[in-house]
């Protein structure tokens, strides 16, 4: 659904650098002075633009290559301008979010004459993503569209989506938010800013429904607050987007509309990838880039047998498992810490890399202060260390950085052993273990929350749930669980709903042979798809070079047309789920 989006923004986009084009309209419909409502479009443009980058940062449609730093970056919603730029997909999308930054600051300026000079230098952006995508996509055959037929269509229920969808709770367009860039947005800025918003907005529906004097552009206007402005989705979804699905049997949440049919070229962003500065860290925030944002368990060494011992015996087995079985690398860090009167104590660091559903369980252990290239017992325990890690050198990624001790425990905000325990008399072993089966009963209700939420997202594009018929439960019976099975115009899709994607190209070879065993057993179903939360793309691709295709549940959640607040409720509990039961409410509201 990636593409279709960004395909839309890029449009309505582009129909909002018209400024002339938006001049002509406020004439029109003999609106107020067009200078009152700069701030208000400059904003909605800011929101378009924002929506754009942040379908840039997960594009792995775009071949554009991507790593763990970037990865993990938009994960825990680092600020943009504080990733380094690690990879491809990292330089093309900063540099787009700088040279759009440029254009929002036109709000000081507070004129459309300075916003159409600085338009003029951001055009391209659109132009260079725009033409690679029509370039290496074609609309699907089953469509029967051609590319501007479908093009509007995908701009009308982006458009909708997500500018005329308004946070209840916030007043804040959907477009705006964005995990990996700031929020800046005091209640004055949106009161002023309701007014141009509404035009700009207006305008688009205007140039989508070829009429200035259309209906949905007219309940725009009306608005008066944005509440009130919200309250035009609904009737968007009503008066246009049901009949759209309807007439041109076309989904917008779970189908692909467009076609890859070749590999894109990284030269296609060339003229994106200007060398950008390095950002400026301080050394608690560079410390955590090393370590990927992940948190650190510490171990202290006060018996032998949890310092260097307990490293190398956990090395030799991250070793074993990830690279003999799984052909990667684990990471390990070398902590070097300098002593004021010569030499170093060390610390070493292994981590171990575990996901769910919606949450990534990898952590790092770290081996505090455990060895010293002091002469004795700690030079001893320093040699065994570096041997270790010498005999593995080329099986293993290792990073090393100089910091001092009390450094590191301070920038990794470490609990001292002697505050975790209550009061010497196990309780905080047993308030654990209570925790414990919290967690993992919490994981197995996540796992039936995702297969609820894949199911209402079936409902909703026009699929049908199959019942499992006693000749269907005979042939599979041998084996693992089925999830789902639903059909659609003829076709028949086999659903897996995955709490967990491997992390290791490696590992993906068993979980694809169980779901094509599934499939072979059911000869009539030709279609088979994963539902999962997250997934990198180099694993995605190797599930679909095997005919699996892999969807994020929040994808198809994003597409459909609930509202935001909804959404983010849904979305809350997939995260933080204390029992399936409670989504019901959510996903059927008494009053829909």
């Amino acid at each position: 659904m990636k593409v279709e989006a960004l395909l839309g923004l890029l449009n309505a986009e582009k129909i909002l650098f018209d400024i002339e084009g938006f001049e002509k309209f406020m004439h029109q419909k003999n609106l107020a002075a067009v200078q009152k409502s700069f701030t208000g479009y400059l904003f909605l443009l800011e929101c378009v633009e924002r929506k754009i980058i942040g379908l840039m940062k997960e594009s792995d449609y775009l071949d554009l290559n991507s790593d763990i730093v970037w990865n993990r970056a938009c994960w825990v919603g680092l600020n943009i301008e504080k990733i380094p730029t690690t990879c491809d997909l990292a330089l093309v999308t900063k540099n787009i979010y700088f040279k759009y930054k440029k254009l929002w600051e036109a709000g000081h300026a507070n004129s459309f004459e300075i916003l159409k000079r600085r338009i003029a230098s951001v055009k391209k952006i659109n132009r260079i993503i725009f033409a690679t995508i029509k370039k290496n996509f074609v609309p699907n055959s089953s469509k029967h569209m051609k590319w501007e037929e479908l093009l509007e269509i995908e701009t009308k229920y982006f458009v909708f989506i997500y500018l005329n969808d308004i946070s209840k709770s916030g007043g804040i367009p959907n477009a705006y938010l964005n995990s990996i860039l700031q929020h800046r947005l005091p209640k004055v800025f949106m009161e002023k800013s309701l007014f141009g918003y509404k035009c700009g907005l207006a305008y688009i529906w205007s140039v989508l429904r070829k009429n200035p004097n259309n209906k949905i552009s007219e309940h725009i206007l009306s608005a008066n607050s944005w509440t009130e402005l919200d309250h035009c989705f609904n009737l968007i979804r009503n008066q246009i987007i049901c009949p759209l699905e309807a007439k041109k049997k076309i989904s917008f949440v779970w189908e692909n509309n467009y076609k890859k049919i070749k590999k894109i070229n990284s030269t296609e962003f060339s003229k994106l990838k200007t060398t950008l500065k390095k950002p400026t860290l301080t050394k608690e925030e560079l410390l955590n880039q090393h370590l990927l944002w992940y948190e650190t368990s510490p171990l202290y060494p006060e018996r032998v047998f949890n310092g260097v011992n307990a490293f190398t015996l956990l090395l030799t087995g991250t070793v074993t498992e990830y690279w003999s079985q799984h052909n990667f690398k684990p990471r390990v860090i070398r902590f070097t810490h300098p002593e004021k009167y010569g030499g170093n104590k060390y610390s070493y660091a292994i981590l171990l890399e575990s996901s769910g559903i919606a949450t990534d369980y990898s952590g790092w252990i770290l081996f505090y202060s455990c060895a010293t290239d002091f002469s004795g017992f700690g030079g001893n325990e320093h040699r065994l260390a570096e041997q270790k890690i010498q005999e593995f050198k080329d099986k293993i990624i290792l990073t090393e950085i100089k910091i001092s001790e009390k450094e590191l425990l301070n920038s990794l905000d470490v609990i001292p052993e002697d505050y975790k325990t209550f009061d010497g008399k196990g309780r905080a072993k047993e308030v654990l273990m209570k925790l414990k089966d919290l967690e993992n009963q919490q994981t197995a209700d996540t796992g039936n929350l995702l297969e609820l939420l894949t199911v209402f997202c079936l409902m909703h594009g026009g699929f049908k749930i199959q019942k499992w018929s006693n000749e269907l439960k005979k042939k599979t019976q041998h084996l693992s669980q089925m999830d789902l099975l639903a059909e659609k115009d003829g076709i028949n899709y086999l659903i897996e709903c995955q709490n967990t994607i491997p992390m290791h190209s490696s590992q993906c070879k068993k979980m694809i042979e169980e779901i094509n065993s599934k499939k072979n057993c059911l000869k009539k179903l030709y279609s088979t798809r994963i539902v999962t939360a997250n997934c990198l793309p180099e694993i995605k691709s190797e599930f679909e070079k095997s005919g699996i295709e892999v969807v994020r549940i929040f994808d198809l959640l994003e597409g459909i047309p609930i509202g935001t607040d909804k959404k983010k409720q849904i979305i809350k509990r997939l995260k933080n789920t204390a029992g399936y039961r409670q989504i019901k409410y959510l996903i059927c509201p008494k009053n829909q």
